[in-house]
């Protein structure tokens, strides 16, 4: 088991998914639950690791979501709105400065 999976699995135990950038310097981990069967998008709870670190360098969790790398040193993450809500937000993490971008599309 590699070092990613043995994080991974001590966070999040089971059923979740690893995907590393392109540069495979950093390895975005995520779980997904639905709150309701009936659920269209998960709820995700997520963090982005630095392999060359040892060390998660970003946490965070996202209702009716979508998370994914942007390019190679990105990641995005959105709520899709609900009947409920009107609006769709998208944010970026940047893994090298560590800092979010929000935008409303």
């Amino acid at each position: 088991m590699s070092q990613v999976e043995e994080v991974a699995k001590e966070i999040f135990g089971e059923k979740y998914r690893i995907e590393k950038n392109n540069s495979t310097d950093f390895a975005l981990i995520v779980k997904q639950s639905r709150v309701r069967p009936a659920a269209i998008f998960p709820h995700l709870d997520f963090c982005v690791y630095d392999i060359e670190l040892d060390s998660i360098i970003f946490r965070h969790s996202v209702n009716h979501g979508n998370v994914g790398w942007q390019n190679d040193h990105q990641i995005f993450f959105e709520t899709i709105p609900t009947r409920a809500e009107s609006k769709r937000t998208r944010q970026y993490f940047d893994v090298k400065s560590q800092k979010s971008t929000t935008l409303d599309p």
